[in-house]
């Protein structure tokens, strides 16, 4: 036998073993994004966005490698010095316990964020985290006694890493995707863990070459798509909007290469203008005439800017004039549907409010401005779009008497609500009615009881009334008929919650067509609802700036009003203003929102572009709407989608590099109103931490 013919020398237990780790940890990482990248391709991005994803992938499986390598040989030292330590003591506890505790905890650090993210009460949220103390421990406890027979069970182990890892993956990609992030991540360290069992078991009698080959052209490969990721813009762009374990990963590779503490890296990678700067990023508030680009759009803003509005003041409707003078103290009904899709309408459950439309003048294109309840809520009284109803674009502005409210309450109107919940006060949204009265909740059908109540208040009140009933039934969770929760399809059950809403808001429009005089009648809703669009589970609304979201009913009824289709975008923030002149009240101080009054008489132009948005849960995101095309912006990832909402109304195509024209002249808008309407000092409240979550 020659020497070429020899068998191979084993390798090295520990070096063996070293390498099994390196790529088992670098694979683990790699795994679950190209699996999630998948995922993305699946729903509408480029097979392109693979390259950039593995290049991530490598670098951060290699930066795992080495952190966990370090935990692991700390934790064998710390393990052994305790047992010889316990030998001196009298107590005999093994090495490999304590070793099993130094990994457990790491892993209870997410779990533990993760629970303060979802408790309500820092008080649950240590109870939540003493449980999955509880359970390490115990894993600690019984170590000794589980490693022999979880040796000898390698394809077991390997069989439910396998499952916890598909598992976990599909929680991540389809439940509550952009909501409670710290819970995602958490489930995505869970997730790797379960793909490090995998390949540990396939790799653990691989021999000492393969592994290498196998770690060094994964490694190779990756590093160089990595140095050209940059390059995908759009591919990135789809990997932050439509991915889970991928964009996590894109927040630590932003954090990695972080430079000034902010939170975001410079570009290829990142957005961040100026990453020797923490106060300049895309996401500060742009000062005037102080020399720096803070928020990375248009320069320094000059002090004395005199830039138009992005929707400038629209001259007063000589109509609405003349329906104000026969209709001087009408009653004004708004109507608000909370979670009522556009498209929810003309398909059969939704008798009532479709007669209503066919006798009003029905906004067909109309848009929220956010898909929160109370944020949309506080846009409209204000007439403002979301960034300019924000302290430190997260918590709402305390508006005082700005809104519509106390406009209409001191103008003679008696202000009555019945509102659905009993939070509404924490967000500045209980002032300034004669009557209100808060009952229910989102959970239970409530809509019989705010039909009865609304009718019952403002039949007691003398005088001409401004009223908000809030029909809150289809949110989730869904109901039957007879109240239980609705056992169907996602579509089925929301289905049923609409027809419900409907029937109800049947009894109130019947009940207001007996009153004296005919009222104004405002129909509106907060936002949509996510039904599965994006290949998630769906039931859920936030964190989306998608028109299954965004695009919402309203319409507008009232004695002398022909019924008209217009099909225009418009935005709830044009509520107030409108209801505002058809009254003959003042305007709201710096309004975004402009009157639809001529609009609805014919003799006035659209008010122009509308803007939405979404500021929680970590998110930075924007969506501008001016005719047929629409505009998504991620500030905090700089991932951007255009999209033709008329040919295109499930935004499943980006036309971002087919139309940059078009994407370069939205995005002008949209910076145009940010850096001389939302931006400029004395508008807002100023914080210094825009970018890190709360």
């Amino acid at each position: 036998m020659s020497p070429a013919d020899d068998p191979p020398t084993a390798p090295p237990p520990l070096v063996h073993r070293a390498l099994v780790f390196l790529a088992a940890a670098l694979l683990s990482v790699c795994t679950p994004l190209f699996i999630d990248g998948l995922r993305v391709v699946a729903r509408g991005a480029p097979w392109s966005t693979l390259l950039p994803l593995h290049g991530m992938a490598v670098a951060l499986g290699l930066a795992a490698a080495v952190g966990l390598g370090l935990l692991a040989a700390l934790a064998f030292a710390g393990g052994w010095l305790i047992e010889r330590l316990g030998r001196r003591l009298g107590l005999r506890v093994p090495a490999s316990r304590w070793v099993a505790v130094a990994v457990a905890l790491p892993v209870l650090v997410p779990l533990n964020y993760a629970h303060f993210t979802m408790a309500k009460h820092p008080v649950a949220a240590l109870v939540f985290s003493g449980y999955a103390l509880a359970l390490f421990a115990l894993l600690a406890l019984f170590y000794d006694r589980w490693r022999p027979a979880l040796g000898r069970h390698p394809r077991a182990v390997a069989v439910g890493g396998l499952l916890a890892g598909l598992l976990v993956h599909t929680v991540n990609a389809t439940a509550y995707v952009n909501l409670y992030a710290a819970l995602h991540r958490a489930l995505t360290a869970v997730g790797m863990l379960g793909w490090l069992a995998v390949w540990w078991v396939l790799l653990a009698r691989g021999r000492r070459r393969a592994l290498i080959g196998l770690v060094g052209a994964v490694a190779v490969s990756g590093l160089l798509l990595g140095a050209v990721a940059g390059r995908f813009p759009v591919e990135r762009a789809a990997a932050a909007v439509y991915g889970t374990e991928s964009r996590h990963a894109l927040e630590l590779v932003d954090l990695a290469l972080d430079g000034d503490g902010d939170g975001l890296s410079a570009p290829p990678v990142g957005v961040d203008c100026d990453d020797a700067d923490p106060a300049v990023h895309p996401l500060a508030f742009e000062e005037p005439g102080n020399g720096k680009d803070d928020n990375c759009r248009l320069g320094d803003a000059p002090p004395d800017s005199t830039a138009p509005p992005l929707r400038p003041p629209l001259p007063p409707s000589a109509a609405a004039q003349a329906w104000r003078a026969a209709h001087p103290t009408a009653d004004v009904f708004i109507i608000f549907v909370d979670t009522l899709r556009a498209d929810a309408l003309g398909r059969g459950d939704t008798p009532h409010i479709d007669a209503l439309a066919a006798r009003a003048v029905h906004f067909t294109a109309a848009r929220t401005t956010v898909g929160r309840t109370p944020h949309a809520w506080m846009s409209l009284i204000r007439g403002r779009f979301l960034e300019r109803t924000l302290a430190c674009r997260e918590k709402l502005h305390g508006p005082g008497p700005h809104t519509l409210v106390h406009r209409m309450r001191a103008a003679g109107w008696r202000t009555v609500a019945r509102l659905v919940g009993r939070s509404w006060a924490k967000f500045h949204l209980s002032d300034g009615w004669d009557v209100l009265r808060e009952a229910g909740h989102v959970k239970r059908q409530t809509g019989a009881a705010v039909a009865d109540d609304i009718l019952r208040l403002t039949g007691r009140v003398a005088g001409p009334v401004f009223a908000v009933a809030h029909f809150a039934d289809p949110h989730a969770p869904y109901r039957d008929a007879d109240g239980q929760r609705h056992t169907g399809s996602l579509v089925e059950g929301y289905r049923a919650d609409v027809r419900y809403a409907d029937a109800q808001i049947g009894r109130l429009l019947d009940g207001l067509a007996a009153r004296p005089a005919p009222p104004l009648i405002v129909l509106f809703a907060d936002h949509g609802e996510n039904l599965g669009e994006r290949g998630q589970s769906g039931g859920h609304h936030g964190g989306s700036v998608f028109d299954e979201v965004l695009r919402v009913p309203l319409m507008v009824a009232g004695p002398g009003i022909a019924p008209r289709r217009i099909d225009a975008p418009v935005s709830i923030a044009d509520i107030a203003p409108t209801i505002l002149e058809l009254t003959g009240q003042a305007p709201l101080p710096f309004p975004d929102g402009r009157s639809l009054a001529g609009l609805i008489f014919g003799d006035g132009p659209p008010p122009g572009p509308v803007i939405g948005g979404f500021f929680d849960f970590g998110h930075r995101l924007r969506a501008i709407v001016d005719g047929r095309f629409k505009l998504v912006v991620d500030a905090r990832r700089g991932a951007r989608l255009l999209f033709d909402v008329v040919a295109d109304p499930a935004e499943s195509r980006n036309l971002l590099t087919e139309q940059p024209a078009e994407a370069a002249r939205m995005q002008g808008l949209l910076d145009r109103w940010l850096e001389h309407e939302a931006d400029p000092v004395g508008r807002h409240v100023r914080c210094s931490n825009l970018v890190f979550e709360r």
